[in-house]
């Protein structure tokens, strides 16, 4: 059966990033001493957080134990992981990306996808239609549900920390604001050629959808775009989520962006009132 981290509301990210940290600094433990370290018995009466998070380690390929010694051993160098931006960077290459429904963390690729896909609509749900609207669009004939409330807040908490929103407190209801600005920031070198070019919006859109399969144009987005909103027309309109990044990465002089009249094609932002750029036909990656 797939493992899905979002069914594990214990493995938070920073759960997670202080045990990968801690293994190299007590040279390859057992799990027992890992597991007293992170959590006390005489705290804890048990050490189930460490035990599901420990799991999350070994499914992620993030640590091994060898079967002999029992010892535990990081499978990348320590530098990927010591600070928390290239620990995030290492579980974005880890958790997304995935298309195939029978691979870990599918679910979790899937329901961010949809998530895309709702633009604005999704900070208007009730806290049941992040689940009903879900099972009813994607899995119509199911007879369980394969995406439920219990797991909103984990797959929440795990989006926010990939780069794929903020959180918002509105009342009582937790939202996440769609922004992929730190989802795609690592991956924009791979785009552009070197600094300073400047390529059109639709080869840009072209890489994103290749790379991003959860953002617009990628297979898992247009999966969920025909199953939410088959009745509308996409055409070249970006998402809120996307749009949200390329406003932030402009605006904080990562990129620009371009509206070059003489352009055959043009590219829609999400509506944002009080913003100047509201459509684009290029984009730069500018030198810092």
């Amino acid at each position: 059966m797939a493992y899905e981290i979002l069914n594990q509301g214990q493995i938070t990210p920073y759960r997670l990033h202080a045990m990968v940290r801690l293994v190299p600094r007590l040279t390859n433990p057992r799990r027992s001493d890992l597991f007293t370290l992170l959590q006390p018995d005489k705290l804890t009466d048990n050490q189930g957080a460490s035990e599901v998070v420990y799991e999350a380690a070994i499914k992620l390929g993030l640590l091994t134990e060898d079967e002999e010694t029992k010892r535990i051993q990081l499978t990348l160098p320590n530098t990927h992981l010591e600070s928390i931006e290239g620990f995030r960077e290492v579980m974005q290459q880890k958790m997304l990306g995935i298309i195939n429904d029978y691979d870990s963390n599918a679910l979790f690729n899937l329901y961010t996808a949809w998530y895309a896909v709702q633009d604005a609509q999704v900070l208007r749900f009730e806290t049941k239609e992040f689940e009903t609207r879900f099972n009813e669009q994607l899995y119509p004939h199911a007879e369980t549900r394969s995406f439920n409330t219990t797991k909103l807040p984990s797959w929440r908490k795990w989006a926010i920390f990939l780069g794929l929103g903020w959180p918002l407190t509105s009342g009582n209801t937790e939202l996440m604001i769609p922004d992929a600005s730190v989802r795609i920031t690592p991956l924009l070198v791979d785009w552009f050629s070197q600094s300073d070019e400047r390529i059109e919006m639709n080869r840009f859109m072209d890489g994103l959808a290749e790379t991003c399969p959860e953002l617009d144009g990628g297979l898992l987005f247009m999966r969920c775009w025909h199953a939410s909103r088959a009745s509308e027309t996409r055409s070249n309109r970006i998402s809120l989520m996307l749009s949200n990044a390329l406003r932030l990465l402009h605006d904080e002089g990562t990129i620009e962006l371009l509206r070059m009249g003489d352009a055959s094609t043009m590219w829609s932002l999400y509506p944002a009132e009080g913003h100047p750029i509201q459509s684009i036909s290029h984009i730069r990656r500018r030198s810092n």
